[in-house]
């Protein structure tokens, strides 16, 4: 599977909040990213970066148990995400940043949203159901369940797994332009000291249809991993959608084109 380039630029954060910083060059005072906008891999976080995020994505407090075995230290949790009465925790990550769509809409407009949805799941009903419109390059979407840094979650060994359809267009009754030009793909974050983190992602996929889709991600095996990254310390996890990268930014460039308002179900989050 080739590296995506369409992933997470940077991981940044301070001692009491995750953040992720969705675009631009990688910063912090151990690591970064690439340098090719929202289309990087994920960098690995610094302790003393200039985007320190002091209300970063989730945050040290407040976990989501969501019937899984927190004890990392001790022994090997298990995920299980069937969405089957509500949202479980999961949200979409708010970290300000020109690239991340959760950071709210420029423009003042409607930003992306999850809910609940009882009527629409794989294999039952009960799902996610995430609602974004993009309008550029290397834009981002996360949206993720977040852990206490204190009590990470151990995954070693485990492969996730999930669901994921994009709906038909508004004459199908899906509320969505039906089609989505990006990539999307399961990744997890992971933290040894909580001061720096460390992301993974599975393989990205696309959505050329309007049927239901599998993505899998083995964290032994990642498609891509900050060094550093750890399956027995993870503290985020959730799914991350991006559009394409600008590949030669220049006058001859098209535009992006027509903004593409995606609507989509996500369901049954497992590990194996």
């Amino acid at each position: 599977m080739a590296k995506s380039r369409f992933s997470m630029m940077a991981v940044l954060a301070t001692s009491s909040a995750v953040g992720l910083f969705l675009g631009g060059a990688g910063c912090g005072s151990s690591g970064g990213g690439g340098a090719a906008g929202a289309g990087g891999h994920a960098g690995t976080g610094g302790a003393g970066g200039a985007h320190d995020a002091a209300a970063g994505s989730g945050g040290a407090g407040g976990a989501h148990d969501g019937g899984m075995d927190l004890a990392a230290d001790t022994a090997v949790g298990s995920v299980n995400f069937t969405f089957n009465t509500d949202t479980q925790g999961f949200m979409i990550d708010p970290f300000i940043s020109p690239t991340n769509l959760g950071a709210g809409a420029a423009d003042g407009g409607a930003g992306p949203v999850v809910a609940f949805d009882g009527t629409t799941g794989m294999p039952t009903p009960g799902s996610l159901h995430i609602t974004a419109t993009f309008t550029e390059f290397n834009q981002v979407l996360i949206v993720m369940e977040t852990y206490q840094v204190g009590l990470p979650l151990n995954l070693t060994g485990k492969t996730l797994s999930a669901q994921i359809r994009l709906d038909g267009g508004a004459a199908d009754g899906g509320g969505g332009s039906g089609s989505f030009s990006g990539i999307v793909h399961l990744y997890a974050l992971s933290t040894v000291d909580g001061v720096s983190f460390f992301a993974a992602e599975g393989p990205n996929i696309s959505l050329p249809d309007n049927n239901w889709h599998s993505l899998t991600f083995d964290l032994a095996h990642p498609g891509f991993a900050a060094p550093g990254f750890q399956p027995s310390q993870i503290v985020n996890l959730g799914v991350q959608f991006a559009t394409p990268s600008n590949t030669a930014p220049d006058a001859a460039t098209p535009a992006f084109g027509a903004p593409q308002s995606i609507s989509v179900h996500f369901d049954s989050l497992i590990s194996n």
